[in-house]
């Protein structure tokens, strides 16, 4: 399962829903920066944080995109992917974001690498990834 936890609230109600819900994905999930040990957790329980930085700083969550905590949870190991939430509603396109995330500095490689996670963590069948995966390589 997927859960939407840790863009309002802060690293207490992530720890929350990952014990009560053991989710695969969070939505957001940002807010994990402010618990190293929690970081650890997730990375540790191989948990992907679905990002959406325009959507982040609309809500104010984070002032500017180079405030945005994706580029040191990516760093730290973090299973990151790049997602638009609520594309109307933000003004947010997955193209934006990608282009977003690449002035964050982020590589060719790197913007691969959640492009291959967001396939492999998502709930498709095995053939369909294995597809995508095959086209992204």
């Amino acid at each position: 399962i997927t859960v939407h936890a840790g863009e309002w609230d802060g690293p207490e109600n992530i720890r929350n829903a990952i014990n009560l819900l053991h989710p695969t994905r969070l939505g957001h999930g940002v807010r994990s920066i402010e618990d190293l040990d929690l970081v650890k957790e997730i990375i540790d329980k191989n948990i992907v944080l679905e990002t959406c930085p325009t959507s982040n700083i609309a809500t104010k969550i984070y002032e500017n995109y180079d405030s945005h905590p994706v580029k040191q949870l990516f760093e730290m190991g973090a299973r990151v992917t790049v997602n638009s939430d609520d594309p109307p509603f933000f003004n947010a396109t997955i193209q934006g974001e990608y282009q977003a995330m690449a002035e964050l500095g982020f590589s060719e490689n790197d913007l691969i690498s959640m492009t291959r996670n967001a396939i492999e963590s998502s709930f498709l069948d095995y053939e369909t990834k294995s597809k995508l995966l095959t086209k992204l390589n």
